[in-house]
């Protein structure tokens, strides 16, 4: 029996036809939308903080940063003012 060979051995087949093209669309668009449904459904689950809970930790962490910013801008002055005294 004879050996069937395309007229261009290099080109490694052809192209998909439409229907194969539309179908994997299809099946990745599937893929995302079930994916966002999966993200709504874990949502639900969250427990959300109330208004008073977010103003209560904003405050504290505002609070927070300036006594740490307080903390270094005293070190600072302290470290700067020993330089200055042993190398001036």
């Amino acid at each position: 029996m004879a050996e069937r060979r395309t007229p261009n051995p290099d080109a490694g087949g052809s192209n998909p036809s439409w229907p194969a093209i539309l179908a994997g669309m299809m099946e990745k668009l599937e893929t995302i939308k079930k994916f966002f449904m999966e993200v709504r459904a874990e949502l639900n689950k969250v427990s959300w903080s109330d208004k008073k809970q977010v103003v209560n930790g904003t405050v504290a962490v505002m609070i927070m940063s300036a006594v740490i910013a307080l903390i270094l801008m005293a070190l600072d002055w302290g470290i700067s003012g020993l330089f200055r005294y042993f190398f001036t």
